[in-house]
C-alpha cells in the first residue's frame, strides 16, 4: 500500500496542475491502511527494530496523504474557479463531495 500512496504523490507532484486520476475508495483504504500500521505499531516493543520500521513507514505515510490532500484540494478549488468541468472519475468519494459543493457555492456569488 505505501507504493501505491508514494507513486499517487508522485503523479499528483509531476502533473503540477492536472488532478490525477484515483481510485473512488483511495482515501478510505489509505486511512485503513494508516489504523492497521498503527495498530501493528501499539503491539510492539518500543525498542525493537521492527518498531522503528514501521514507525518510520506511518510518519512518512502520512506526510505522503496529506500532501496529496493539500495537492489536490488546491487543484480542485483551482479548477472551479477556473469555471472548468473535472471528471467524476478523477475523483475518490469524499473530493466529489467537495467539488460539489464548492460548485454550489461559487455559482452562488
Amino acid at each position: 500500500m505505501y507504493q501505491k500512496l508514494y507513486e499517487t504523490w508522485r503523479r499528483e507532484v509531476i502533473e503540477k496542475e492536472k488532478l490525477q486520476q484515483l481510485e473512488p475508495n483511495f482515501f478510505h483504504d489509505i486511512g485503513e491502511y494508516l489504523k492497521e500500521l498503527i495498530k501493528e505499531i501499539r503491539m510492539l516493543d518500543n525498542k525493537t527494530l521492527k518498531y522503528r520500521i514501521l514507525n518510520i513507514e506511518l510518519e512518512k505515510a502520512q506526510k505522503l496523504t496529506f500532501s496529496i490532500l493539500e495537492k489536490r484540494i488546491k487543484k480542485i478549488l483551482d479548477t472551479v474557479i477556473d469555471k472548468k468541468d473535472v471528471s467524476q472519475n478523477y475523483l475518490s468519494n469524499e473530493e466529489i463531495e467537495i467539488y460539489v459543493t464548492v460548485t454550489k457555492i461559487i455559482d452562488q456569488y
